[in-house]
This record gives C-alpha cells, structure tokens and sequence, in this order.
C-alpha cells in the first residue's frame, strides 16, 4: 500500500473520531440534564410523608418546572453546539451591533 493511501486513511479516520467525539459531548451533555432533572422528579415524587412538609411540595414544584425547563434547553444547547450556527450567530450579532453604534449620521438631522 502506498504511503499516500495510508495517510489519507488515517486523516479519514482521526475525522470521524473527531467527529464521534464532538456527537458523544453532546449526547452526554443532553443525557446528564436529563438524568438531573427526572432523577429530582423521581426521588421528590418518591418520598412519601403524611401530611406532606411544605419543602417536600416546594421540592415537587420544582423538580416539574426542571423538567419543563429540561426541554426547553434541549434545542438551544444543539444549536450552540454546532458550528456553523455559532459563525452565522455570531455574523448576525456583528452585523446588529455594527448597524446600531457605527451608522454614520445623517446630514439631514444636523441642521
């Protein structure tokens, strides 16, 4: 096997690693919030006192609005993830600040 074929096998597959690891951050960043939010719903849902103390139904309101807040952050950490929205993001942010603070003043309004 040539040389050639082998360093570009090997750059074919250090890719997919990179790109395997990058999707594994990922997918354990979205299954640790997860498991922190349903892992309080479930342990706060669990505990059974009669009648129930104020902080245990301060704890279970608390626990459900995690799992709400679970879903809701779910699409914004893929998206932060991803490389190609933090460039557009970041181009949209520049173009917005450099419309606001660098418009040149218009003759009209110095008079």
């Amino acid at each position: 096997m040539p040389l050639h074929q082998s360093t570009t096998k090997e750059a074919e597959i250090h890719n997919l690693t990179k790109k395997a690891f990058k999707s594994s951050k990922v997918f354990f960043t979205v299954g640790g919030l997860l498991l922190l939010s349903y892992g309080n719903f479930f342990i706060f849902q669990g505990i059974q006192i009669k009648p129930p103390p104020i902080w245990l139904l301060e704890m279970r309101r608390i626990s459900v609005t995690m799992l709400f807040f679970n879903s809701c952050v779910n699409p914004i950490i893929y998206c932060l993830k991803n490389r190609l929205f933090q460039r557009q993001f970041m181009l949209m942010l520049y173009r917005l600040t450099r419309i606001r603070y660098f418009k040149p003043p218009n003759n009209n309004e110095s008079a």
